[in-house]
């Protein structure tokens, strides 16, 4: 089975090489209108030109799976500017990552609710995923990319399943490329495993599975067994996997980097399963340095 390491957003090897150059719609608003526009492709440019020298530099570490920041194309969804302004760094950065057989994704804050009760949060929330995952589509990625995103509300539901069902009601307001790009992970508070597997049985949508957000909320399925029910969601895609280590003295916190324990126990859950290639995003403080810290355990113990 091969599993490889990826890490989320922030270089700490390549500390200058910054892909989320970004501003405040406040910022932007005090600034002249003519030049929003300007300002903010220039800004963009010099993500997306900092993006592809990083994937090389990824390349060169053997990383090959990497999380996009979310301010990549910096508010892109105000409007001000388009993709079509930065249409050549965005293929160029694809044509990267297909020549290196990368896995890109990207995964919107928490402040996206597609279910969300208020219908200005679900429009703002398609309006900006449809953005994000017309931003993948304009790489022309040969491995179809990632957009993850939390299932949303639950509390504000009188069922589970009404809750769910909102969500898959608002899918289908999104475009095209962002049906086929999004993804749901599991949660910590709110929506277990085996919930999402709801959603996936109403519209096919595939589950990524947390290991800590399983151990703060495991619901009722064991570990191996939500791993497996998980993985299964992803048919003929190369699954992915989130996988932190828990701050000492802090709950809900990850931590610098990765417990090899960690690693082992969803390794181990993953074998189980008829998988044959997984991606592993590790979601530490470290981010590629950690990657290259676990790999170095792993290697020691082979």
């Amino acid at each position: 089975m091969i599993i490889n390491l990826g890490y989320c957003c922030v270089s700490m090897l390549h500390e200058e090489l910054k892909c989320s150059r970004a501003s405040t719609k406040t910022y932007l608003e005090k600034m002249d209108l003519g030049k929003r526009h300007d300002y903010l492709v220039d800004k963009a440019k010099a993500n997306l030109d900092d993006l592809v020298t990083l994937l090389k530099q990824n390349e060169k570490a053997g990383i090959m799976a990497y999380r996009i920041p979310e301010q990549i194309v910096p508010q892109i969804d105000l409007g001000y500017y388009s993709l079509e302004d930065v249409k050549e760094e965005l293929e160029r950065a694809g044509k990267i990552a297909n020549e290196f057989g990368m896995q890109l994704s990207s995964h919107p804050s928490q402040y996206f609710v597609l279910n969300s009760l208020r219908e200005d949060v679900v429009e703002r929330t398609i309006g900006s995923l449809n953005a994000f995952a017309d931003m993948l589509a304009f790489m022309k990625l040969e491995k179809v990319p990632n957009l993850t995103l939390h299932l949303g509300m639950k509390s504000g539901y009188e069922t589970l399943d009404e809750a769910v069902g909102m969500f898959a009601k608002n899918f289908e307001r999104l475009n095209e490329n962002a049906k086929n790009f999004l993804v749901i992970e599991n949660d910590h508070v709110s929506f277990t495993v085996e919930e999402c597997m709801k959603l996936h049985a109403m519209i096919g949508i595939p589950v990524v599975f947390d290991n800590k957000h399983y151990e703060w909320n495991p619901g009722s399925l064991e570990f191996d067994e939500a791993v497996g029910m998980a993985l299964e969601t992803w048919k003929k895609r190369i699954p992915k996997l989130h996988l932190s280590s828990d701050k000492e003295g802090k709950k809900h916190a990850h931590s610098d980097y990765i417990e090899l324990s960690d690693y082992n126990k969803m390794k181990e859950a993953v074998e189980k399963t008829s998988q044959k290639e997984c991606y592993f995003m590790l979601e530490c403080k470290q981010k590629d340095k950690a990657v290259l810290q676990l790999r170095k355990e792993i290697e020691e113990l082979a």
